[in-house]
């Protein structure tokens, strides 16, 4: 049986797998709380697998933190965490858009976004006599995608609030690059601002208005209204530029693998499809049971670094779809098992999913969603 670097022994026999740092999500949830303040309350984003961390562990860890909120992306993940005895209060933060999706949201009592009048009216057929469903309500004040146009906002959610099965539970938008443009940021919430204010002129008063996600839990206090919405900083990834704050937060993912096979390769050979790596020199290259196929990217290819015996270590050729190569030849006392860390850290050494996005000319949130079902999470 395969054993992890601990000691560990592993339910699994192929050696790749993810170990998950609930310490480490407890702290970064510890300071969102710090940041916003007691009063403010916290959703704790869950949707696409926790980020590739694992929904069901991760919802039930930040449950236990204190999270007010779980926020999914679906009625069907709404379904799952039900089904887990996850009784946190769930929102379904994409819509819910057919006949199927809406009676499945009712039927496990989540709260469910509506993004106009229209598609209220089609949630309150779902929903059985003498019940009712709390819905937040989406505006759109910049981003584009969901919700009604902040100018059409107050007319409809006054049209939504005389809707006799529902009940507003709260008020929210999307900021589009609350990470790179702060200025229109302060607009977009200067507009929900408005919206907020104007309805309480109406006798309407939401419970629950809420735009930030971890940037703006980062850089924009005015964002917080009563409540925030982060997702990337719980798991402890910077969602600023080249990773500023990195160092408040606990990285709560690793990405580990064994080195399967070695070989020694002359000068002049070629690695992997298309021949793209010529080697330079004699070396010692070493194939690890890791893939496209796992969500290491094939951008992966003669970019990436590893750490093998603490040391970096380079990936050469093509990332295959079960296995990659690495230039070893430079690291003394290599062997068939060594550990090697894609993400996380060993011996003071770090790669980080920045990095690996930065590599893939992507961001951290796809790194880590990439990783496939077929390895294996470990929780610490």
């Amino acid at each position: 049986m395969t054993k992890d670097p601990h000691g560990t022994a592993l339910s699994f026999t192929r050696p790749t797998w993810v170990e998950i740092n609930q310490a480490n999500l407890a702290a970064n949830f510890r300071l969102v709380k710090q940041l916003v303040g007691a009063q403010v309350k916290i959703l704790a984003a869950v949707k696409a697998d926790a980020y590739g961390h694992g929904m069901e562990p991760m919802a039930r860890a930040l449950a236990g933190c204190g999270a007010d909120v779980l926020g999914v992306a679906s009625a069907d993940e709404a379904l799952a965490l039900s089904q887990a005895g996850i009784r946190t209060p769930v929102l379904i933060l994409g819509l819910v858009s057919t006949d199927a999706e809406r009676r499945r949201a009712v039927s496990v009592s989540a709260e469910v976004t509506v993004a106009d009048y229209s598609g209220a009216r089609l949630l309150q057929r779902a929903v059985p006599a003498g019940r009712r469903v709390v819905v937040h309500v989406k505006v759109d004040t910049g981003m584009g995608r969901l919700g009604m146009w902040h100018s059409e906002a107050v007319a409809q959610v006054r049209k939504i609030k005389a809707l006799s099965r529902l009940t507003i539970g709260g008020l929210y938008t999307h900021f589009s690059s609350a990470d790179t443009d702060a200025r229109f940021t302060r607009e977009q919430i200067r507009r929900l601002e408005a919206i907020v204010n104007e309805l309480a002129g109406v006798g309407i008063r939401i419970p629950l208005v809420h735009a930030a996600n971890s940037s703006a839990v980062l850089r924009q206090p005015a964002a917080f209204f009563t409540m925030v919405r982060p997702g990337l900083m719980l798991y402890g990834m910077s969602p600023l530029a080249a990773g500023r704050t990195r160092a408040w937060l606990k990285p709560v993912l690793s990405f580990k693998t064994r080195i399967a096979f070695l070989k020694t390769v002359g000068k002049g050979r070629s690695i992997s499809y298309g021949r793209t790596f010529i080697a330079p020199r004699r070396t010692l290259i070493a194939t690890i049971p890791v893939g496209y196929a796992d969500g290491y990217r094939r951008e992966f290819s003669s970019q990436a670094r590893v750490l093998v015996r603490g040391r970096y270590a380079r990936v050469v050729g093509r990332v295959c779809m079960d296995q990659t190569m690495i230039d070893v030849g430079h690291i003394p006392g290599v062997h068939v098992g060594d550990s090697v860390v894609l993400i996380g850290s060993q011996a003071g050494k770090r790669i980080t999913a920045e990095q690996l996005a930065a590599w893939a000319h992507t961001i951290p949130y796809e790194i880590t969603c990439a990783i496939s079902r077929r390895v294996p999470r470990i929780y610490r």
